[in-house]
């Protein structure tokens, strides 16, 4: 299994060993890449550009198809089991659902500046953070997008939403609200109740461990990691590099990757112990934002 981490400030994403975190390859695109999402069964790997391209990349000969989204084009959500693939356009406050077998395009209206995206397969449907409320002030929303007839609903959270993720155990949704303040909303779907939980400064990726049991937020403004307990919703906080951005958890759960886009290192997290126990230098501005682990092909 392979880790793949994005690097927005050059055409290229990182490879490493998602046990080891060694630094075993760099691919080379033809767009300077941003969110990500990784097939686990494929290794196919689907990239936003930040402009209006998602690129999708083989990534064993590198081979990559180009595919035109809408503007600014953020978060990247892979619903493999329904042939489409889900990209959040910040711009145009749209999602492209884009067909896997034609890449044709359905552009799906969501809520201001939506940025982070997660597909929840168990109950099928897209979850997409909306940082902006009405009259472009803070007060976003969760859109809840239906993936295979693309019906929209709506959930409102406040705050500014950033980041999403969900707990494959439970279904509970977590969105990070990206101010300075910083907080996680933990969402139930079914009640729509949100829970909130004070964590660093401008939070931006979250992820899960595949076994539900821990929630991981990257803090920007604060260069930390805050480790959550999604049980109890318990927090700890990790240190890690300077200006951490996306978070992902590897297959197995042995391991955390945190890409701090400010200081272009990686840092692994042993979620048994939530510490640190490795810096990779990638170079570059390394985001990583979306689920990056998958193999290699």
């Amino acid at each position: 299994m392979f880790a793949f981490v994005t690097d927005s400030s050059a055409p290229r994403i990182a490879v490493l060993d998602a046990e080891t975190g060694a630094l075993v390859d760099a691919l080379t695109l033809p767009i300077v890449p941003y969110g990500i999402a990784v097939d686990p069964d494929s290794g196919r790997i689907y990239t936003s550009d930040f402009d209006t391209r998602l690129a999708i990349v083989d990534p064993a000969s590198e081979a990559t198809e180009l595919v035109t989204v809408g503007r600014r084009p953020v978060g990247v959500a892979l619903a493999a089991s329904l042939g489409r693939v889900f990209v959040a356009n910040q711009l145009d406050a749209t999602v492209s659902a884009v067909e896997l077998d034609t890449l044709a395009v359905t552009d799906v209206a969501v809520g201001a500046a939506p940025t982070g995206i997660a597909f929840d397969a168990v109950r099928g449907v897209v979850y997409v953070a909306n940082q902006v409320g009405a009259g472009g002030t803070l007060g976003g929303t969760v859109s809840v997008i239906d993936a295979e007839t693309l019906s929209v609903s709506a959930i409102a959270v406040g705050g500014s939403p950033f980041g999403v993720a969900v707990n494959p155990v439970s279904g509970t949704v977590y969105v990070t609200s990206a101010t300075v303040a910083g907080e996680l909303l933990a969402i139930d779907p079914q009640t729509q109740v949100v829970q909130s939980v004070a964590i660093g400064s401008r939070p931006f990726g979250v992820a899960v461990t595949p076994d539900g049991a821990k929630v991981y937020v990257a803090n920007a403004g604060s260069g930390t990691l805050t480790a959550i307990d999604s049980a109890t919703l318990q927090a700890k906080t990790v240190s890690v590099g300077a200006g951490p951005f996306g978070v992902s958890a590897n297959l197995s759960g042995s391991r955390v990757f945190v890409a701090n886009r400010s200081a272009g290192t990686v840092s692994l997290i042993a979620p048994s112990t939530d510490t640190v126990v490795g810096v990779v230098a990638v170079g570059g501005a390394p985001v990583a934002f979306g689920t990056t682990v998958g193999p290699s092909n």
